[in-house]
């Protein structure tokens, strides 16, 4: 049986870049959301953030894993037949 391992980096950063409309976008493969200086400043808001930008993250990954694991378990079955 093999192992795995999970990872999550988080960053908090100060950018310039401009404020949209508050949603969680995907660049260059990683999920980003854009908070002002305000929300920063809240635990409350920059915790709401965090866990925003996780969901997408953590449900994109685990629903790359599963459909790894289902190509993994179809292969095996086919060897063994």
């Amino acid at each position: 049986m093999k192992n795995y391992k999970v990872r999550i980096k988080v960053e908090i950063e100060e950018c310039e870049e401009e404020i949209g409309q508050g949603e969680v976008k995907k660049v260059e493969g990683e999920y980003q959301k854009l908070i002002n200086e305000q929300q920063a400043e809240s635990i409350d808001k920059s915790e709401k953030a965090l866990l925003e930008t996780n969901y997408q993250a953590v449900r994109e990954a685990l629903s790359e894993h599963m459909e790894r694991m289902s190509k993994k378990k179809q292969k095996e079955s086919k060897k063994e037949k």
